[in-house]
């Protein structure tokens, strides 16, 4: 789809000019009303709706996804940080919860809980969402960040170890 394909390439843009900001948001809604049957065209939107600023169309984008069939772990996710942007923090945390109801072992889905966590003021579960996404995440830049958050919060930081048989504690 040429329009959800140009919105995707200006939305992913560091910082989008208000040209290009408008012009993406423009793609995007033809994207969605053009394909608002689609569900993976409504969860690839929604991402795309919140990076450019526009958190609470995002959601509504989001939760039409959810709607159309079994969740998933990314749609959750995805609503989730679209929801807690939106100031809706209770519908984000029960959505991030979900979310890893549902792939437990996604670090970072474990790493973006632990950033809405601490937001929230709440340092031992955040300290602990982190520790899981660096075990679970081993080597990989999530882990590392969640890894620099727990140095900063001077908690212990687990070693570091390779990914295969990663186990939760």
């Amino acid at each position: 789809m040429p329009a959800l394909n140009l919105a995707l390439a200006l939305a992913s843009q560091p910082a989008p000019s208000p040209a290009q900001r408008s012009q993406a948001l423009d793609a995007l809604r033809e994207a969605v009303r053009r394909g608002s049957a689609s569900r993976d065209v409504l969860a690839t939107a929604g991402p795309a709706f919140r990076q450019l600023g526009e958190a609470r169309t995002a959601a509504e984008t989001l939760e039409r996804a959810r709607a159309m069939g079994a969740p998933t772990a990314a749609i959750l996710g995805e609503l989730a940080q679209a929801r807690w942007v939106t100031g809706d923090r209770a519908t984000a945390e029960r959505r991030r919860g979900e979310a890893i109801a549902l792939d437990a072992r996604d670090a970072t889905l474990r790493y973006l809980y632990g950033l809405m966590l601490a937001d929230a003021g709440r340092r031992d579960r955040a300290v602990e969402e982190f520790r899981q996404a660096a075990i679970l995440g081993a080597r990989t830049s999530i882990a590392e960040r969640a890894r620099q958050r727990l140095r900063a919060m001077r908690a212990p930081v687990p070693e570091e170890r390779p990914a295969p048989g990663a186990r939760v504690p």
